[in-house]
């Protein structure tokens, strides 16, 4: 990412559109103990565990690098839940069994460590990529969003040669908001919120109202279920329908409880232990005849 971060970085953009000075990439690196707890470092001590110990030999980030956070589950920081609801995971994969470490559940979760999202200029989402994949696979993708920032006719500079405050909620103070940032050598903090200006919310509003409908329709169909089996009983006549003019089910009720009485007349259920001659009536039938 130092390679890529020096060659598509402020001088690129001094260099080869200086009218358009905050087009060019930026990266910012999230610590995260979530996977294989394999980042027990304390945040002062990060910097000190990438150049000595991994990747070691001396490596030092030219990019900015925040505190640790969590980016799964019931801790995870809004920012994560900004991007993934934004992009799916790779491939409909989340993890392992044996590697997921925190709870609730999500099938948007990340994986494993080394993800990444590209954003572009105006604080979107554009993709996501898997762990395995080399930051070099997405050197198009960073050209073309700059292409993009270059030609895009707006003028989102700030006056003063920097980049203008993305003016997304979910974006909006976003590196401010996170864990004691641990900055690389050079790096003020200034330059990391710069980099990454934005808001973002106390959580994925459109997520929590996906789970709550689905919670919803979970109900209801056990609901419908144990409506259906309730009727009967295999012993004695069916029930009686509803009248014609009965009025409409309340809110939140099973739609299918009156179709599902059977009908009003007819001979009645043989004595328990003697098979029936009525034709039985499957879920379909009763759903949809």
């Amino acid at each position: 990412m130092n390679a890529l971060q020096k060659k598509y970085g402020v001088d690129y953009a001094q260099a080869n559109h200086p009218h358009k000075p905050h087009c060019h990439v930026q990266f910012v690196a999230f610590p995260c103990n979530q996977f294989g707890y394999q980042e027990p470092a304390e945040n002062h001590e990060l910097m000190n565990c990438i150049k000595y110990v991994r990747p070691g030999f001396g490596y030092e980030p030219n990019f900015p690098v925040t505190g640790k956070l969590e980016v799964n589950g019931a801790g995870e920081s809004p920012l994560f839940t900004f991007l993934k609801a934004r992009c799916p995971a790779p491939f409909g994969m989340i993890a392992n069994r044996t590697d997921i470490t925190w709870t609730p559940i999500r099938n948007n979760d990340i994986s494993w460590n080394f993800q990444k999202w590209i954003v572009d200029h105006n604080g979107d989402p554009i993709k996501r990529y898997t762990s395995r994949t080399d930051p070099v696979q997405a050197e198009d993708d960073i050209i073309s969003l700059i292409n993009k920032c270059v030609s895009d006719g707006s003028n989102t500079t700030n006056g003063h040669g920097g980049a203008k405050a993305i003016d997304i909620p979910a974006l909006k103070d976003g590196v401010s908001a996170l864990p004691n940032p641990a900055l690389p050598s050079g790096a003020s903090p200034g330059s990391v919120a710069g980099n990454a200006a934005g808001s973002i919310p106390s959580g994925d509003e459109a997520q929590k109202e996906a789970e709550t409908e689905a919670a919803k329709k979970e109900a209801a169909q056990k609901a419908a279920i144990s409506t259906i089996a309730t009727p009967g009983a295999g012993v004695g006549p069916a029930p009686a329908p509803a009248p014609a003019s009965a009025p409409a089910a309340a809110p939140g009720s099973a739609p299918v409880a009156q179709a599902a009485a059977g009908p009003a007349a007819g001979p009645e259920a043989p004595p328990q232990g003697t098979p029936s001659k009525r034709k039985k009536r499957s879920l379909f039938d009763i759903f949809f005849n």
